[in-house]
């Protein structure tokens, strides 16, 4: 399932992301695009289990990671 992160701030790393959804179950893949105007940072993942992508999103959505809260969604778009 794709997973779609805003609103982490700056001086997050693909890395970071990656071990904080890792908790809940697999992750395949992490993708970051950096919006220069303003400079935030979205993230986009995979998770292999759909009911782990789940159990991330709900756990995570509206929490404070490294300072901010997060935004965490289901993504209308395919990551691949």
């Amino acid at each position: 399932m794709n997973i779609f992160i805003s609103d982490t701030g700056t001086g997050v790393s693909k890395e970071n992301i990656k071990n904080l959804f890792s908790e809940f179950g697999s992750v395949t893949l992490v993708v970051s695009s950096k919006y220069t105007q303003s400079n935030k940072e979205f993230w986009w993942l995979i998770m292999t289990e759909p009911s782990d992508a789940n159990n991330a999103i709900l756990t995570l959505n509206g929490s404070i990671y490294q300072n901010n809260k997060i935004c965490v969604s289901k993504a209308l778009l395919t990551v691949r």
